[in-house]
């Protein structure tokens, strides 16, 4: 395999006269230049439908909790086997996620609000819930 010299990666230098690289893509930075990117790879389980909408929420400990939302389910995967599990909640059955709409999160604290401007407004508390429930009181359907 032949090597291509590039010079630096210098966007911000003129490239008149210049001996080095205004645009680098796909490539990573090494000892000796430039190396290519590696081909793409799963990295969790696939997600039952198409994702509409997903949060990272950090819980007291400093651990993560990645949460995902599809048309009818949410999701929580799992830190051990990057697997996904379902956390729908219990009672209300499916959500109905509208066409045109997606998942909104928010954490406050340790709870994680979810969203979908169809359904009652869904809480998560890290650390003790299995499954999102309505959040307490009576808040309106939310986006």
């Amino acid at each position: 395999m032949s090597l291509i010299p590039w010079g630096q990666w210098r966007p911000d230098v003129s490239d008149y006269n210049g001996e080095h690289t205004q645009r680098a893509e796909n490539v990573f930075p090494r000892g000796d230049g430039y190396g290519p990117v590696p081909n793409l790879s799963a990295f969790t389980d696939a997600l039952p439908a198409a994702c509409r909408g997903a949060f990272l929420a950090l819980n007291t400990d400093g651990t993560i909790a990645l949460f995902a939302g599809t048309a009818t389910k949410l999701y929580k995967m799992s830190n051990t086997d990057l697997s996904w599990d379902e956390v729908t909640r219990t009672v209300g059955g499916d959500y109905a996620v509208p066409a045109a709409k997606q998942w909104q999160f928010a954490q406050l604290g340790s709870v994680v609000v979810a969203v979908n401007a169809a359904d009652a407004v869904q809480a998560y508390t890290l650390g003790s819930s299995t499954d999102f429930a309505a959040l307490a009181g009576s808040p309106p359907v939310a986006a």
